[in-house]
């Protein structure tokens, strides 16, 4: 007797992107001052995330840092991440700018630009926010007020309760 067949089921995977509500691109980068730590999109994911893309030269992420830091202390216990992607730089001016500014969260190097390249970064800052299931909600380009992230921080934790 024929053995029954079914058809396989089609795999879908959905496209990443940087438009709103699409899934963020993957990445994996680099800790600042680990020798071996790189942390994943993946490492992100259950909890909403703020991604800031910067370079120590920019004077508007000089400028947004503080508020960032400040964001971190007021959010972490929400659940909320942190993480500052500096783009193209050596070590050392990273680590300087780090101590100086007090940076608490993770720094990500993206030697290469790579990653930035993916998210379409165009400016610095340029900020996302990611919710819990890896969706960009908001993006923002140039320094956030603390009422802007507030603001964008209190849509992320509606999307996520």
């Amino acid at each position: 007797t024929p053995v029954a067949q079914t058809a396989p089921t089609p795999i879908i995977t959905e496209a990443r992107g940087v438009q709103i509500g699409q899934l963020a691109p993957e990445f994996e980068l680099p800790v600042l001052d680990s020798a071996d730590e790189r942390v994943t999109l993946a490492d992100l994911a259950g909890r909403p995330a703020v991604l800031s893309f910067w370079t120590t030269w920019c004077p508007y992420c000089r400028e947004q840092t503080p508020v960032l830091v400040d964001g971190y202390a007021r959010y972490a216990q929400s659940g909320v991440q942190f993480i500052g992607i500096d783009v193209q730089e050596d070590d050392a001016p990273v680590t300087a700018y780090r101590t100086e500014l007090q940076i608490p969260y993770p720094i990500l190097l993206d030697r290469d630009g790579g990653v930035a390249a993916q998210y379409a970064v165009n400016g610095f800052p340029t900020t996302y926010f990611i919710d819990g299931a890896g969706r960009i909600r908001i993006t923002q380009i140039g320094a956030l007020t603390p009422e802007q992230l507030a603001n964008n921080v209190a849509q992320l934790l509606d999307v996520n309760p």
